[in-house]
């Protein structure tokens, strides 16, 4: 009998397993009023900026402040990029370029950048009413752009990963 040696090489494989066990954790991004950025004090109110960025994305129960849906609607429009991104980012992860908390954190920069863009550049409507502009001018603020008054709630627009899902 010959003498043989069995050499077992790790190509990968631990790494991979650990990565489907993360994922088996039901791991996701949220993006929008997160933590501390949603909880701040608007600058011209008393109300949170998360509480007046739902006035905006849903329409205020008065009446006075019109449905502009600057996530839900960003992300309904922009779907087949945001799906694109998962599809590359799932490649990544299987291919062991990048581990799943860093795809989702990826994913959720490109959410968060997607949102900003279309705020800012597409002037969600419906546009502001005269009165609004009348007032934002009074201020020594100028400008038409729905939206964005004193950039706090624009900037208050973030993500956050969170590896284990099955608790929340």
């Amino acid at each position: 009998m010959g003498k043989f040696k069995v050499i077992d090489k790790d190509r990968g494989w631990k790494r991979i397993a650990e990565e489907f066990r993360k994922a088996s954790q039901q791991p996701f991004v949220k993006v929008g009023f997160v933590g501390s950025s949603g909880e701040a004090t608007h600058k011209n109110s008393t109300e949170t900026v998360a509480s007046i960025a739902a006035d905006h994305e849903y329409g205020s129960d008065d009446g006075r402040i019109p449905e502009r849906s600057f996530i839900r609607g960003t992300l309904i429009k922009e779907s087949g990029k945001v799906q694109s991104a998962i599809d590359q980012l799932l490649k990544n992860v299987i291919f062991q370029k990048i581990d799943v908390q860093g795809a989702l954190g990826r994913l959720g920069v490109f959410a968060v950048s997607l949102i900003k863009d279309r705020i800012v550049n597409e002037h969600i409507p419906p546009p502001l009413a005269q009165s609004t502009i009348a007032a934002k001018t009074r201020d020594g603020k100028a400008g038409d752009v729905p939206l964005v008054d004193t950039g706090q709630m624009l900037n208050s627009i973030r993500h956050e990963v969170i590896m284990d899902g099955s608790k929340e």
